[in-house]
């Protein structure tokens, strides 16, 4: 950690020593980025309806059109970019080209009206895939060439149940298929019975949980101790395989945007346009499923729900209860911005506990640092933060030693 305090103190000294004007953008190109993934037969849902459209829409999804199997952090670019060539994507990672697309062309193409080259990023499988690729969406973001000695760190985190797309369960299933269930059902503490492959040894848990998500009724219904889709969808939704952001699939290792809520206030007297951004952010983070309506009454109980959780306040007449201000804000960028960063970097790349609070309070330096030199002025210290952050960038593309860059990568998303 000490290497790291000197680096990015250095870092900070250099950066308030000289003009702005001297760390340019001169090196970054725009790219307009998007999603895609290898569909599979017999998904929940595909986004051209079916199976076949979306092959045409995504290709096999098997290998790219470099021949190299698909794989997390593969890019589809223009034929202006080598097979090969490694692209930095600013506040993501690095990823390497190895695949085309027939919309996938250069800014001067005339396909493209975006002003940026167009890029796809491999999702993933089934469903999975499909769910990151339209969550992710189209973005505009800088970016540039780097190193082919760069690795890749381009990534998405995989769930246990993406393996299991086609599997279907029968008590006349395959020995290989049962265990492949019994399996399943183990890693999510389901069952704990021996991987035998008998279907009567997991027929009671299997069962037992489908009674209990309402898939059947009892033992006689229809379907009643058939491992197929509708159960694997329950597993999803319950397990984290599709629908659950936070238990399951993050779009990718990066904290949500909240900036377009800092200054957000919502109470009962609100305006429909500042509700409606309420409720799109309870919406994004899974905490509301109601309409977009621009009603407070709509969106109250889950505001007040989240904010008993929290201990925000204790009820209903508390003081401030129902009202949204920077209290409810700092929370939910705590639980759904930085610390599911920090959680996933601990688990993902082993950064300790003792390394998380040194680089949260060094953060914390950086932050006053930057508050003193802006005057307190928010636009200002917004530009620093970005210089800051583009410096730190540089560091972890220059480094060898993984451990550093993981604690760069950190200290970069507390800022």
């Amino acid at each position: 950690m000490k290497f790291l305090y000197i680096k990015v103190f250095f870092l900070l000294l250099v950066l308030f020593s000289f003009n702005f004007q001297a760390f340019g953008d001169s090196d970054d190109t725009c790219f307009t980025i998007t999603g895609y993934y290898s569909p599979l037969k017999n998904q929940l849902r595909y986004s051209t309806k079916s199976y076949e459209g979306d092959i045409k829409l995504n290709g096999r999804g098997v290998v790219g059109a470099s021949g190299k199997e698909v794989f997390a952090g593969m890019l589809a670019a223009p034929k202006n970019y080598e097979f090969g060539t490694k692209i930095y994507l600013s506040g993501y990672g690095v990823g390497v080209v190895e695949d085309r697309g027939g919309a996938i062309v250069s800014k001067d193409h005339g396909k493209n009206d975006t002003g940026c080259d167009r890029i796809d990023v491999w999702m993933g499988y089934g469903d999975a895939g499909l769910t990151r690729a339209l969550k992710w969406g189209k973005r505009n973001i800088k970016g540039r060439i780097v190193s082919k000695n760069t690795p890749i760190s381009l990534e998405f985190k995989s769930t246990v149940l993406e393996k299991y797309n086609d599997l279907k369960v029968t008590p006349e299933s395959s020995k290989e298929d049962i265990k492949k269930l019994q399996t399943l059902f183990t890693s999510l503490d389901l069952y704990s019975g021996e991987i035998d492959g008998k279907y009567g040894s997991i027929e009671a848990d299997l069962l037992k949980y489908q009674k209990r998500v309402g898939l059947v009724k009892d033992n006689e219904d229809w379907g009643a101790g058939y491992f197929g889709v509708k159960t694997l969808s329950k597993l999803m939704a319950d397990y984290g395989g599709v629908f659950k952001e936070k238990d399951g699939i993050p779009e990718f290792i990066v904290k949500y945007d909240f900036s377009p809520y800092e200054d957000l206030e919502v109470s009962p007297e609100s305006n429909p346009t500042q509700i409606r951004k309420l409720q799109k952010l309870f919406f994004d983070l899974k905490l509301y499923n109601g309409k977009i309506d621009g009603k407070y009454k709509s969106i109250e109980k889950s505001l007040l729900n989240y904010q008993k959780r929290k201990n925000i306040i204790n009820n209903n007449d508390d003081w401030g209860a129902g009202y949204f201000g920077k209290k409810t804000f700092f929370s939910l960028q705590s639980e759904y911005g930085i610390e599911v960063i920090s959680s996933q970097l601990e688990k993902t790349y082993g950064l300790s506990l003792k390394d998380r609070s040194s680089l949260i309070l060094l953060a914390k330096k950086i932050d006053n640092a930057l508050e003193k030199k802006s005057g307190g002025k928010k636009s200002i210290k917004n530009k620093y933060r970005i210089k800051v952050k583009k410096r730190i960038e540089k560091f972890i593309l220059n480094l060898h030693d993984q451990k550093k860059k993981n604690q760069l990568r950190f200290l970069e998303v507390r800022i």
